[in-house]
């Protein structure tokens, strides 16, 4: 049996039955939803925080997430410490100074992350040292942002985009790397005087741009054979979008989510964009939050959801496990998505081989799937 056989073999069982999904829906039903009225997000209600963000100008290559330093994970595990503590390594040349053996893993397990909301506000401290939050830049007018991260061949990381607070986003995760985008509330999904998209220009400030990319790649560039969203690398859709309130529905909307037709529309689209994704696009609900909570990175007691609320992020580790042939060793990384204190889904990758030069080589295939 050749070594290119196990490989795929070996993927394909970690992709099909390694994938750890939440279900959406247990977050959904235990989610409270704000009962006190509210402004749809646009750049004069929801603060200057709301315009501004990640600056990545727009190039021909897909930049390596900055890695976790050396302490990052203790000190995102603990309540009491900063992330900032430590400042992440920067990467060289897309490497890392490793021996051939994988370094230590950086994601805990889910039981053995006491507090979730300061575990969360923590990754959040770290995206913000990076400026690793997409966000609106305030120098375009076209009310939609993407940007994309290549994942590292060793250590952990972590991007995402937070001041949700009515905003929507669409995040695909491949075993290459994560795309991320920001489309704005106003114009996008709603008027300033409160009348529903045409849908031409719905299709422009959506679809179009999320293609196109602003300012950084687009889909048409990162799906091609090679880039980090092709169909050989496996990348799943993700839909964030708020839910309907109790305003919404004194008003007659009496749908699940608060621009359901608009968000149908755009998973439609994406589904056909994707024909060859293993999973259909998945929508999935957030709760609008105060501009206070959702930019906040620590969670203080005094505001319910300060320090995680507001925000999805999603964090990757190259070192997760490996899988031992007697000629090579197979890498393994793990990435989780995150809203707010809640992991959607969390799913194993196969990214690459390291030549395997240990005498005693034996096989841990089972050591994949959990087995020590």
């Amino acid at each position: 049996m050749s070594d290119s056989f196990i490989a795929i073999t070996f993927c394909l069982a970690i992709l099909t039955q390694g994938a750890l999904a939440t279900l959406p829906s247990s977050s959904i039903h235990n989610v409270k939803h704000l009962t006190t009225n509210y402004t749809p997000c646009a750049p004069d209600t929801c603060g200057i925080e709301c315009m501004q963000g990640s600056k990545t100008g727009s190039n021909s290559t897909v930049p390596t997430a900055t890695l976790f330093g050396s302490s990052a994970p203790d000190a995102i595990n603990s309540a009491s410490e900063s992330i900032n503590s430590s400042r992440p390594a920067e990467l060289t040349n897309g490497l890392q100074k490793h021996a051939t053996r994988p370094g230590k893993r950086v994601l805990p397990s889910l039981p053995a992350i006491t507090e979730l909301p300061a575990y969360v506000a923590g990754l959040s401290r770290y995206i913000s040292l990076n400026n690793q939050w997409i966000l609106r830049d305030p120098t375009n007018n076209r009310f939609s942002t993407t940007n994309a991260w290549l994942f590292p061949k060793y250590g952990g990381s972590a991007v995402g985009i937070n001041r949700l607070t009515g905003c929507s986003s669409v995040i695909i995760i491949s075993s290459r790397g994560v795309f991320v985008s920001h489309l704005a509330e106003v114009p996008t999904f709603i008027s300033r005087r409160g009348s529903r998209p045409d849908m031409n220009n719905f299709y422009r400030r959506t679809i179009l741009t999320l293609r196109e990319g602003n300012p950084s790649l687009g889909l048409d560039f990162l799906t091609q054979p090679g880039q980090i969203l092709a169909p050989e690398h496996d990348p799943q859709v993700f839909v964030f979008t708020p839910f309907c309130t109790e305003q919404d529905r004194g008003r007659g909307i009496d749908t699940t989510f608060r621009y359901e037709r608009e968000i149908d529309n755009l998973t439609e689209s994406l589904r056909n964009y994707f024909p060859h994704a293993r999973t259909d696009p998945e929508i999935l609900g957030y709760t609008r939050r105060t501009v206070r909570d959702a930019r906040s990175n620590f969670v203080t007691g005094v505001s319910p959801f300060a320090g995680f609320g507001g925000r999805v992020i999603v964090e990757f580790d190259a070192d997760e496990r490996d899988i031992e042939t007697p000629q090579v060793t197979y890498r393994l990384g793990k990435w989780r998505l995150w809203l707010e204190d809640t992991v959607m889904k969390e799913s194993y990758y196969c990214h690459g081989s390291v030549a395997h030069t240990v005498e005693d080589s034996r096989s841990e295939v089972g050591s994949a799937f959990g087995r020590p």
